[in-house]
């Protein structure tokens, strides 16, 4: 069942996992002085701010507390269309 965490997503207390938050990540700047014109100006991330490593590392502080270290999953969503390494 594609998208669906069933049992991957029990935790080992019997609880289930909840997200709370998802953050908007680009993994390949990080700052926002690292983003070109042309990315910002780019459709898909119209609306969007707040995406740079430091900037995501910011928020989830600001949300939950200092932060050591911050795991980013790539998203398998229907624009992930090339292989990883490609």
């Amino acid at each position: 069942r594609k998208g669906q965490f069933g049992d991957d997503s029990t935790l080992s207390d019997g609880s289930k996992m909840e997200i709370a938050k998802v953050y908007p990540l680009d993994a390949v700047f990080d700052t926002p002085e690292d983003v070109p014109d042309e990315i910002k100006e780019n459709k898909r991330y119209a609306g969007l701010d707040g995406y740079t490593i430091s900037e995501v590392a910011k928020a989830v502080e600001a949300d939950y507390g200092k932060i050591d270290i911050l795991v980013h999953s790539l998203a398998n969503g229907p624009e992930v269309t090339k292989p990883l390494l490609e």
